[in-house]
């Protein structure tokens, strides 16, 4: 049985919710005080690629003045990890990140032409890591869509330490959390 260490005590699951207005080092401060008691080769690398999702989630929330929580679950089941991440911040789209979703993440040039062209866009307040951080650190990746009422009212994502089933894409009236 899988089980994560929060503050040093033992659970099947733990569930953070974060406000648009939780100053980020007491993110960071929870998020720290995780552990995956070995699914991953470092736990801080796994922490870093979540913090960049809550980070990307906590923006869209802000920019949209959305006043609902960023929800994040973190369970042990069944022998792997899984880590669940939902925002009701509009959703993003896919076309506009800096490289193809579904490539392999060891073909994409974090130095090339179109990451620099991105940021620049973005006037360097987007960089596009934080689902290609995510690829790179946990091998299960889904990436969802929540639809409500025909447009798109936020995202989740899916992380494990073992390869999903299914890629995802959009979730009718916002899935299970």
């Amino acid at each position: 049985m899988s089980y994560i260490s929060y503050k040093g005590k033992k659970y099947r699951q733990v569930k953070f919710t974060f406000s648009t207005k939780a100053p980020f080092e007491k993110i960071l401060e929870t998020l720290n005080q995780i552990s995956f008691n070995g699914s991953f080769r470092s736990d801080e690398q796994a922490i870093y690629a979540i913090l960049e999702l809550v980070s990307n989630s906590l923006r869209a929330h802000r920019e949209k003045a959305v006043k609902e929580k960023i929800v994040l679950r973190i369970q042990g089941e069944k022998g792997r990890t899984l880590v669940r991440l939902r925002d009701l911040g509009g959703g993003f789209d896919i076309s506009k990140l800096p490289y193809d979703i579904t490539q392999p993440v060891n073909e994409i040039d974090t130095i090339s032409d179109a990451f620099e062209a991105y940021r620049q866009k973005n006037n360097y307040r987007r960089f596009g890591m934080g689902i290609l951080l995510a690829r790179k650190v946990f091998p299960g990746f889904r990436l969802t869509f929540d639809e409500r009422n025909g447009t798109i009212a936020g995202t989740i994502v899916d992380l494990s330490d073992k390869v999903f089933d299914t890629v995802g894409t959009r979730s009718p009236a916002g899935g299970a959390l």
